[in-house]
């Protein structure tokens, strides 16, 4: 599979635009997050192959990946 940034600019936007509360509960913070790499490549591989390879729409990908990954 070829990464494409759009998925990465559409999960960083997501992840941006969720509540502090969401990571407070997974133990770790959104800044923590988003400057991870190993963790910013693992959410966008998954998010664009749940679009790509299983059709999902968009929306249920991003949750689906921040679920799995965070």
């Amino acid at each position: 599979m070829i990464m494409q940034k759009e998925y990465l600019d559409d999960m960083k936007e997501h992840i941006m635009g969720m509540d502090e509360k969401e990571f407070k509960k997974r133990g770790t913070t959104k800044e923590a997050v988003l400057s991870s790499s190993d963790i910013m490549e693992r959410l966008w591989c998954m998010y664009q192959k749940d679009v790509e390879d299983y059709g999902c729409d968009k929306e249920f990908s991003l949750c689906d990946a921040g679920n799995e990954v965070i």
